[in-house]
C-alpha cells in the first residue's frame, strides 16, 4: 500500500507534493481551499492583514465580554396565563468577548485539552410543549435554557465558498488548484464541494513525508493556519453582531461577508476550530485565547455546550499563564455565561472573579457587563430583588462608559425580571427601551431577544395581538440570524399565546419547534419549559395519558438539573392532573417563596377549582378571593376573568345567585377582551 502512496506522490508536481506534505500539519478533520493557502504560504492579504492587525492590537486590548441578552435567559417556568416567572425563558445574550491577550507566555498545553466534537445530544423531541392549566394557566416560559451540549457536529450548510466563486481572492486560486490536482491523484477525498480531507491510511503517508521537512518551515506553517482561522473566526463574529468587538479586518473575507455565511463558516469550521485551540494552546500562540472569544456567539446559539466549556477553559488557562488579567477576565465572563447555561452553579464564582479582575484593571465596561452577568445568575437562582438592584448597577455604569449594547443587555433583563415579580408596566417600559437601543445598532441578534421579551409583557398583560406580532418578528429575526436560543423562547412564547386564544394545533405546533430547538442546543431548561407547555396541551385536548407521560419527563429533568421554578410548574401540573391538593399546596409554597405572585395566583385558582368541584365551597372561595387579589395587583387579565369565573360559581352555589351572576359578567368581559376561548364556557353559565 505504502508503495502505491509513492507512486501517486512521485507523479506530483514539486508544488503539489509541497502542498500534500504541509496538509498533514492541519489539525482538524478536513479543510478547504483558504486553510490550505494558509499551509502553503499563499495565505491572501485580506487574512494575513488581519492576523497581523490581531497580533499588534491584542497586547493593549482592554475590551469586556459582551453582554448577555436576556433572549438567553430562560423564560420564567410558567404556564399558560402569564408567561412570567417561574419558567424563565432561555438564556439568549451571547457573553462574546473581544479575544485580548497576545498569547500565553507559557509553553505548557492550555487547560482541558484538545477539545474535539463530542456527539451530539440530539434526540428527538417530543410533541412539543403544552399550555397550562384548565381555563389556561401560565405559559412554560423559557428560563434561560440549556444544559448540555447539543450536537457538536458542524451544522448547516456548511461555508459559503465551498467550490470556486467568482470572488474568490486570487491569491486563492492556486491551491485550490493543487488541491483538484491531489484530488485527481487520489490523494485526497472531496466528501461536500470545497471541503478536502485524507483516507487515514494517506494520512499517515502524508505526515511520514512531512516529517522530513525541516522543523522551522513546518511550525511556520502552523502558525500560518492558526492565524488564518483567528483572522476569520474574527471576522465572521464581528459580523455576526451580538457585541462582539474583537480586531477584524474592515472587509471581512468572502466565506463570511454577511450573517448567514458568517454562521454557515462557524457550522463546518467548528471541528477544525476546536483542534486548533487545542494545538494553539500547546504552541502559546494567542488563537487559543482568540478563536474561543470569536466562536462564543456560535456555540451558545447552537451548542454543544460542553465543546464551549472546554474551549473558554483553555482560553482562560491561556490567558491566565501569559498574565494577561483582560484576556483572563474575557474568557471568564464567557465561561460563566455558558455555565449558567448549562445550570452549573460554578458560574456565580466564575462571574464574580471576571468581575474582580475588570475592577482591579479600572475597566469600567468590563464592569459593567460583568455585572449584567451576575444579575443573570441571581435570576436563575430566583433572587429577584438582588437580580434587579445589579441589573440597575450594570445599567447606570453601561450608561457611563458609553456602551449601548450592554445597557440593552441590563433592559432586557430588567423586563425579564419586573414581569416575573408582576410589576408589568415597568416591564413593558424596560423591554421598549431595550427594543430601541437594539435597533440603533448594528447586528440582528439583540433586537430578536428583545422583542421576544416584549412579547412575553404584553401577553401577560393581555395584548394578544401585540404579543403575537413581536413573537412573529422576534422569531424572523432570529431566524435570519440563526440563533436558535432566541427562535426557540419565540417559539415557546408563540404557543402559549395560540394556545390562550385556542389554536391548540397551532401552538403544539410552535411548541414542538421549540423543544426540538432546545434538544439541539443542549439547553435543559427550555426542555422543561416546553414539556411543561405541551402536557398542558395535551391535558386540555383530553389525553390524560400523553400528558402524564410528558409531565413525568419534565419532572425527571427537574430533578436532574435542581430547576426550582420548573418543579414548582410541574407539581402544579401534576396536581391538576391527579387532583391531588397536596401537589398543588406544594406548587403554591414553591411560586411564593420564589416571590413569584404570577404563579401563586395561577395555582390558587386551579387549588379553588378542586375544591369546588369537591364540595368545598367555602373553602374555594378564600382560594379564588385572593387570586383575584393578587391578579389585579400585577395587572394579570387572564387570572382575574379566571378567579372572577371561579367566585361567580362559589356564589351561586351559595343561593347569591345575582352577585355570582355579576362575577360572571365581569369575567366574560375580561376574556372576550383577551381573546379566550373561556368566553364561550361563561357565556353559556349565563344563558
Amino acid at each position: 500500500m505504502s508503495a502505491a502512496f509513492d507512486l501517486s506522490y512521485q507523479d506530483l508536481s514539486p508544488g503539489q507534493q509541497r502542498l500534500f506534505r504541509r496538509l498533514a500539519l492541519h489539525p482538524g478533520p478536513d479543510f478547504d481551499a483558504p486553510a490550505a493557502a494558509a499551509l502553503n504560504d499563499d495565505t491572501p492579504a485580506d487574512t494575513k492583514a488581519a492576523a497581523s492587525k490581531a497580533a499588534d492590537e491584542r497586547p493593549a486590548t482592554n475590551e469586556p465580554a459582551a453582554s448577555e441578552s436576556s433572549a438567553n435567559e430562560p423564560t420564567s417556568n410558567r404556564t399558560a396565563t402569564s408567561r412570567s416567572t417561574a419558567a424563565k425563558p432561555t438564556d439568549t445574550r451571547a457573553a462574546d468577548t473581544r479575544p485580548a491577550g497576545n498569547g500565553p507566555a507559557d509553553n505548557g498545553p492550555a487547560d482541558g485539552g484538545p477539545a474535539g466534537n463530542e456527539p451530539a445530544d440530539n434526540g428527538p423531541a417530543e410533541s412539543g410543549p403544552a399550555d397550562s392549566g384548565p381555563a389556561g394557566n401560565r405559559p412554560a416560559s423559557n428560563r434561560p435554557a440549556g444544559n448540555g451540549p447539543a450536537g457538536n457536529g458542524p451544522a448547516g450548510n456548511g461555508p459559503a465558498g465551498n467550490g470556486a466563486t467568482p470572488d474568490e481572492p486570487l491569491e486563492r486560486r492556486p491551491a485550490r488548484e493543487m488541491l483538484e490536482g491531489l484530488l485527481e491523484h487520489n490523494l485526497l477525498t472531496e466528501p461536500r464541494p470545497g471541503r478536502y480531507r485524507f483516507h487515514d491510511l494517506i494520512a499517515t503517508h502524508a505526515r511520514h513525508r512531512a516529517a522530513a521537512d525541516p522543523e522551522p518551515e513546518r511550525e511556520a506553517a502552523l502558525d500560518r493556519l492558526l492565524d488564518h482561522y483567528l483572522a476569520v473566526a474574527d471576522a465572521a463574529a464581528a459580523v455576526q453582531g451580538a457585541g462582539y468587538t474583537g480586531g477584524t479586518p474592515s472587509a471581512p473575507p468572502p466565506e463570511v461577508g454577511d450573517p448567514r455565511r458568517a454562521a454557515d463558516w462557524f457550522a463546518a469550521e467548528q471541528s477544525n476550530l476546536a483542534a486548533a485551540v487545542a494545538r494553539a494552546a500547546a504552541r502559546r500562540h494567542r488563537a487559543a485565547v482568540g478563536i474561543p472569544a470569536a466562536m462564543q456567539h456560535h456555540l451558545r446559539i447552537r451548542g454543544p455546550y460542553n465543546l464551549a466549556v472546554r474551549l473558554h477553559r483553555i482560553a482562560r488557562t491561556v490567558a491566565g499563564l501569559s498574565g494577561d488579567g483582560s484576556a483572563y477576565a474575557q474568557a471568564s465572563m464567557n465561561l460563566a455565561h455558558i455555565q449558567r447555561m448549562s445550570s452549573d452553579p460554578a458560574a456565580t464564582g466564575t462571574v464574580r472573579e471576571a468581575l474582580d479582575r475588570y475592577r482591579q484593571a479600572g475597566d469600567r465596561r468590563g464592569e459593567g457587563r460583568a455585572l449584567d452577568a451576575l444579575a443573570r445568575n441571581h435570576y436563575m437562582a430566583d433572587d429577584f430583588p438582588a437580580a434587579i438592584a445589579t441589573a440597575e448597577q450594570s445599567l447606570a455604569l453601561c450608561g457611563r462608559a458609553g456602551d449601548p449594547y450592554g445597557q440593552a443587555c441590563a433592559l432586557e433583563l430588567l423586563a425579564r425580571v419586573h414581569s416575573v415579580v408582576g410589576d408589568y408596566p415597568a416591564a413593558a417600559g424596560a423591554a421598549r427601551r431595550a427594543v430601541a437601543l437594539h435597533r440603533q445598532l448594528p447586528g440582528l441578534p439583540g433586537q430578536g431577544t428583545a422583542l421576544m421579551i416584549l412579547a412575553d409583557v404584553q401577553f401577560a398583560t393581555g395584548d394578544c395581538r401585540a404579543a403575537l406580532a413581536s413573537a412573529e418578528e422576534s422569531r424572523a429575526l432570529s431566524r435570519q440570524a440563526d440563533d436558535r436560543i432566541v427562535e426557540a423562547n419565540a417559539l415557546d412564547t408563540l404557543a402559549i399565546v395560540r394556545r390562550a386564544i385556542g389554536d391548540q394545533a397551532a401552538g403544539a405546533e410552535a411548541a414542538r419547534a421549540a423543544h426540538a430547538l432546545f434538544v439541539q442546543v443542549g439547553s435543559r431548561h427550555g426542555e422543561v419549559n416546553t414539556l411543561v407547555s405541551l402536557a398542558w396541551i395535551q391535558y386540555e385536548a383530553g389525553d390524560h395519558a400523553a400528558a402524564a407521560r410528558t409531565t413525568a419527563r419534565a419532572h425527571e429533568l427537574c430533578r436532574q438539573y435542581d430547576d426550582r421554578s420548573g418543579r414548582a410548574n410541574v407539581l402544579h401540573l401534576r396536581g391538576v392532573l391527579a387532583r391531588d391538593g397536596a401537589e398543588l399546596t406544594e406548587a403554591l409554597d414553591l411560586f411564593r417563596g420564589m416571590g413569584d405572585p404570577d404563579g401563586a395566583a395561577d395555582v390558587l385558582i386551579d387549588l379553588g377549582r378542586l375544591l369546588f368541584e369537591q364540595g368545598a365551597a367555602a373553602a374555594a372561595h378564600e382560594e379564588f378571593t385572593a387570586a383575584l387579589e393578587l391578579a389585579r395587583r400585577i395587572g394579570a387579565p387572564r387570572h382575574e376573568a379566571r378567579a372572577l369565573e371561579g367566585l361567580g360559581h362559589c356564589l351561586r352555589r351559595e343561593g347569591r345567585d345575582d352577585n355570582g351572576r355579576r362575577h360572571l359578567r365581569e369575567a366574560l368581559a375580561i376574556y372576550r377582551r383577551v381573546q379566550s376561548p373561556a368566553a364561550a364556557r361563561t357565556a353559556d353559565a349565563l344563558a
